[in-house]
């Protein structure tokens, strides 16, 4: 029972966590601090990704990691004979035997046995239950528990550390050194390009989204996206076709920093501008005088009078 309930509670943890990356940790916060019954939506979402991650902590944990994670792919169409992984030394540690306290190490060698006492530790403490003695394997997710068990067994039998370790197969199986290869160095510079573009949008990222609902209200968000922390004062005006907007109750509207701000929109169109029952607009957002985005909806209105038959 102790168990499962350090469970679910880092899954309420996770379920919390990734809600409040959905919508935005002020939201998470009101949103607990409220009754409940007013937030059922997201009281719901928010259940439902803790039972899924107390599902994957519970019971699914090897499966997610063989069946759902994609590293396991990915790693075994990258990996060549030169690759550094967690590896077995099978030169040093076969055959395997259990440890006897009567034998020292220099009779268990001369009798044909390894380092290796088969105390299985090394897939006792594995996530995805493999014994990494068996060689490479794709649900092998480098979480390097098996260096840590294997290093406290060997040191409990006065035996080197390392009988499980970062290697390359080249260097277990011929000795060779570590070589810095050409696939190296494109995946390292394909990983940075990768961080630097992902640094650029960031820094790029606009301060603010502009949801407009075809009725009322209209919704502004500030926030402090590409590091601007700053309330943003904002206008709309309509680009096309030729009219007017204006936002009731909001003469000066400014956003604050990571909130909302609604207010309803009301546009003036000549009737002779109608194409039906709605017609397409389209929005500018302006803070300072400064295009922010231009936003399409839809102005619904009545229909364009008939024309009027000549006598």
């Amino acid at each position: 029972m102790l168990k499962h309930g350090v469970f679910f509670g880092l899954s309420l943890v996770v379920g919390n966590t990734l809600l409040a990356y959905l919508i935005g940790s002020e939201q998470l916060l009101a949103i607990q601090l409220d009754d409940p019954r007013r937030h059922w939506a997201g009281l719901a979402a928010m259940m439902l990704f803790s039972l899924l991650f107390y599902a994957i902590f519970a019971r699914f944990r090897e499966q997610a990691c063989t069946f759902i994670c994609p590293y396991g792919r990915f790693q075994s169409a990258l990996l060549d004979t030169n690759s550094l992984l967690v590896s077995y030394d099978r030169r040093r540690g076969e055959g395997r035997a259990p440890w006897r306290r009567d034998q020292d190490h220099e009779a268990r060698r001369a009798s044909g046995l390894g380092d290796c006492i088969d105390c299985r530790q090394c897939v006792a403490v594995c996530p995805t239950g493999i014994d990494i003695r068996d060689g490479t394997q794709m649900e092998c997710i480098h979480c390097t528990a098996c260096i840590d068990a294997c290093d406290a067994v060997m040191n409990k039998v006065g035996r080197p550390a390392g009988l499980v370790r970062f290697a390359s197969q080249d260097h277990l199986e011929r000795g060779e050194p570590q070589r810095f290869t050409r696939r190296m160095a494109m995946y390292s510079a394909l990983l940075a390009a990768l961080v630097g573009v992902f640094l650029w949008l960031v820094d790029e990222g606009k301060p603010e989204e502009h949801p407009v609902l075809e009725h009322p209200p209209a919704d502004l968000r500030g926030g402090p996206w590409g590091g601007r922390q700053r309330p943003l004062p904002v206008e709309v005006r309509l680009e096309h076709p030729p009219g007017s907007v204006r936002l009731l109750g909001a003469t000066n509207p400014v956003v604050p920093v990571g909130q909302y701000l609604q207010a309803s929109a009301l546009v003036d169109l000549d009737p002779d501008r109608l194409t039906g029952s709605t017609t397409g607009l389209e929005l500018g957002i302006y803070s300072g005088g400064r295009l922010l985005e231009r936003v399409s909806t839809q102005f619904s209105g009545p229909r364009p009078r008939p024309a009027t038959p000549s006598p």
